[in-house]
């Protein structure tokens, strides 16, 4: 047991002491050996970024900044008594190792996204809204404005989630609306049943004089056109011939339309004639046949 202890006190100190050591590495590299490391740094994320397919033209543009403002500071350091500045190129690296990761994200996240989409999102459902929206992810991504990715993501996530809210409400509905239909068709199934029964009786005894009713109105509405017609086609030569407020043209063409309704109402008018004679001699018939 203690030299269990012992064992663990030897590494801790070991730790502290590498540690150390490295931070003190770190600290003591001059601002062009920071500016170095740091734009290797910037250039192992580019490198891992290209994996994901995606615009890195934001990535190159800021990279290449950089290695301007490190190369126009080294010819500073080689002129006598020339003090450098590295801070711009590592505030620049600073910004390409932070965009990586937003993007990184953004990218692994929209995945995850599109796959919630599609186990999620049926045809029936209206999904418009969340179209919309991955429209937009895709134009934030292709316009590299990564940081405006994730804040659309999560809205996307919540209108998916209002959608299959509201389609599980309609199918609940749907299935209470569905449950009540058939208890009430079982409780009033003799009712309902009569009612069937009636009507088809009703039907029966009863078709003929109904016939004859539409049989009357279909005539009543045609002679009723064609009084209507007339009456417009009067007019029609009064404007042309006594006022002159019609011009020829106009006259012909009116004319022609009004006689030629005019007629095909003149041939409507005996065929429903026709059949009213029919229906009322069948009607007689049935009379007697009921007489008997």
């Amino acid at each position: 047991m203690k030299k269990g202890v012992l064992v663990v006190f030897i590494v801790g100190i070991c730790v502290l002491f590498f540690g150390s050591v490295l931070a003190a590495d770190v600290t003591n590299l001059t601002g062009q050996q920071q500016a170095q490391k740091c734009l290797n740094d910037s250039l192992v994320a580019m490198n891992d970024f290209a994996r994901y397919n995606l615009p890195s033209a934001r990535f190159n543009d800021t990279y290449n900044t950089a290695i301007n403002i490190y190369s126009a500071q080294l010819i500073v350091s080689a002129k006598q008594g020339g003090n450098p500045d590295y801070s711009g190129v590592l505030d620049l690296c600073k910004q390409i190792i932070d965009l990586k990761s937003v993007a990184v994200n953004a990218a692994d996240n929209y995945k995850v996204l599109l796959l919630f989409y599609n186990e999620t999102i049926t045809p029936d459902m209206n999904a418009s809204t969340v179209n919309s929206l991955i429209s937009r992810i895709n134009e934030e991504l292709q316009a590299q404005r990564y940081e405006n990715v994730q804040p659309l993501i999560d809205q996307t996530y919540q209108e998916i989630s209002s959608i299959k809210s509201e389609q599980t409400s309609l199918v609940l509905a749907y299935q209470s609306t569905t449950r009540n239909l058939q208890t009430f068709l079982t409780s009033n199934a003799i009712l309902l049943i009569s009612v069937v029964v009636l009507l088809i009786i009703a039907y029966i005894l009863y078709r003929t004089r109904f016939a004859i009713w539409l049989a009357k109105r279909k005539l009543a509405s045609l002679n009723l056109r064609k009084e209507t017609l007339k009456k417009l086609m009067e007019q029609t030569q009064r404007d042309y011939f006594q006022t002159g407020k019609m011009s020829d043209g106009i006259y012909r063409i009116r004319i022609k339309n009004f006689g030629e309704l005019v007629r095909d109402i003149d041939r409507q008018i005996p065929m429903v004639q026709q059949e009213l004679m029919k229906l009322h001699a069948n009607a007689i018939d049935l009379s007697k046949q009921k007489k008997r």
